[in-house]
């Protein structure tokens, strides 16, 4: 299967296809969501590599941002947000996994507090590949890593975003949350 578009992949997202996800929300949200000052969120647009992006904003902060988005050149009706862990939530791997034409692929950093985005142009950031990074992902997520090989197997040709958290999080209450299934 593929997931040809960032569309495609959060209608698959909200139909439960792609595994543990945090709960996302429409641009017409935001009165709602203010009302939840201490939440954590993300701002993000549904344009491909879209430059505007918020990685951590609390509920009362959101009309602010979307705001210096739209300021910024960002179309409106394209922002929508995300529920995001406490941003000092302990993640204890996390990264880009995929299969290549030699073998599966880990682009990953261990131990951070850093979102996912800011955790991949880490200095400390490591890749593994083949064999070590079968190992890695299968060490590091225990029994969950079961979950992420299956969704490499169904979507062989994506590269899988993913982080796995000190505690369980999103809305299936597991500690691996996977951020982005993608064939684009």
């Amino acid at each position: 299967m593929k997931v040809a578009t960032k569309s495609d992949m959060l209608t698959l997202q909200a139909m439960g296809q792609l595994g543990n996800y945090l709960k996302t929300y429409p641009i017409e949200a935001i009165s709602q969501l203010t009302e939840r000052p201490n939440a954590y969120f993300t701002i993000q647009s549904r344009e491909r590599d879209s430059p505007h992006f918020v990685p951590v904003a609390k509920g009362q902060e959101l009309p602010t941002f979307v705001h210096l988005l739209v300021q910024a050149g960002q179309k409106l009706s394209n922002i929508y947000f995300r529920d995001i862990p406490h941003p000092e939530l302990n993640r204890t791997i996390q990264g880009e996994f995929c299969k290549l034409t030699t073998g599966y692929y880990l682009k990953f950093l261990t131990d951070s507090t850093c979102n996912l985005r800011d955790a991949l142009k880490d200095e400390r950031v490591q890749i593994a590949e083949g064999l070590q990074a079968y190992l890695v992902v299968t060490t590091m997520l225990g029994d969950d890593s079961v979950s992420l090989l299956d969704l490499l197997s169904t979507y062989p040709d994506a590269t899988i975003e993913f982080t796995y958290f000190s505690r369980p999080v999103g809305v299936h209450n597991s500690p691996l949350l996977i951020w982005e299934v993608r064939d684009y």
